[in-house]
């Protein structure tokens, strides 16, 4: 005869867990000015690729970046080897909240740079790079964010043949990281195109950079040439800038602060009219009562005053009698 289980056992085995909505979705850094972050850049010996690092860290410094560690390093001068050690070291640090290396240079082979080693130029895959700072190298970086942006100048080697010049084609060698935790973004440029990639990021670093994630300010970079792509094992967002508000409710944040401060201004304003008329006029009156009006604006507006209560007054000027 099968054993019948009491309503106490079935109660001990019931295992309640905490709401998806409450883990956290985005990576933290705890410091505005980007220190806890490790951050070089790599270029080869020319000047625009020196101007394209500049801008790099220009654009980081423009959102509120140290510019304190503006690490940049030569590929045609600078043992590669030496460097990634000393950028392990660095990252292996316990203040350290994650990773970020941007490369300038130029490439005949697609999915290669040039790096020097042992006095040597010598091409190594790209993915070769990011495997120096998984676990097995940098276990400071566990967990955390780490981003590597190429923007690669593809150099074209047009073949001849009778008397038609055959335009040349390139293979995609990439892999996807061994590990969680790591974006790859590959932007393949021109002689005309090369720094436009950084230059549209910086702009749309000052201008969403609280509000939409790293992914996103790099999808919406229009192209006419490449567009880059993205590889990522993130499990989180990674944002430039702290902030208490992302996405739509960033949007209601940034209108309720217009707002707010508008009706200050009006109120200073109304205090200042000499109370000499006998007309009174309610000018203006916010409430909990929902509006009757369906546009959007409106249903913002509608949102912000029933989330702040400095939002709740209502006053009336008298104008004067003609």
């Amino acid at each position: 005869m099968a054993r019948r289980c009491s309503h106490r056992e079935f109660e001990e085995r019931i295992e309640v867990k905490p709401s998806v909505e409450l883990i956290p979705d985005e990576f933290e850094h705890h410091t505005e000015d980007g220190s806890d972050i490790v951050i070089h850049a790599f270029i080869d010996d020319t000047e625009d690729d020196l101007k394209n690092a500049q801008q790099f860290f220009d654009s980081l410094k423009s959102i509120g970046y140290s510019d304190l560690n503006r690490h940049i390093h030569n590929l045609e001068r600078n043992d590669f080897l030496t460097v990634i050690k000393y950028i392990q070291d660095e990252a292996n640090n316990s203040n350290t909240n994650g990773l970020m290396l941007f490369f300038s240079c130029s490439t005949k082979l697609d999915g290669k740079i040039y790096i020097r080693f042992k006095e040597k130029d010598m091409p190594v895959d790209i993915q070769q790079i990011w495997t120096q700072f998984t676990c097995n190298y940098c276990k400071g970086l566990r967990n955390k964010p780490k981003i590597f942006i190429f923007e690669i100048r593809m150099i074209h080697e047009v073949a001849f043949e009778s008397t038609q010049f055959r335009a040349p084609t390139y293979s995609l060698t990439y892999d996807t990281p061994p590990e969680a935790d790591i974006l790859v973004i590959y932007n393949k440029t021109t002689d005309e195109t090369h720094g436009k990639l950084m230059n549209k990021l910086g702009k749309h670093m000052r201008k969403y950079g609280q509000r939409e994630d790293i992914i996103t300010l790099v999808s919406c970079i229009p192209s006419n040439n490449f567009r880059p792509m993205i590889i990522s094992t993130l499990t989180k967002k990674f944002y430039f800038t702290p902030s208490e508000y992302r996405g739509h409710h960033y949007n209601l944040y940034e209108i309720e602060k217009e707002l707010t401060y508008i009706l200050q201004q009006m109120k200073v304003s109304v205090g200042e009219v000499e109370l000499q008329a006998i007309l009174p006029i309610h000018l203006l009156c916010f409430s909990h009562q929902p509006f009757a009006v369906d546009t959007r604006n409106s249903l913002e507006l509608k949102y912000k005053c029933e989330q702040s209560s400095e939002l709740h007054f209502e006053f009336q000027i008298r104008l004067k009698k003609k």
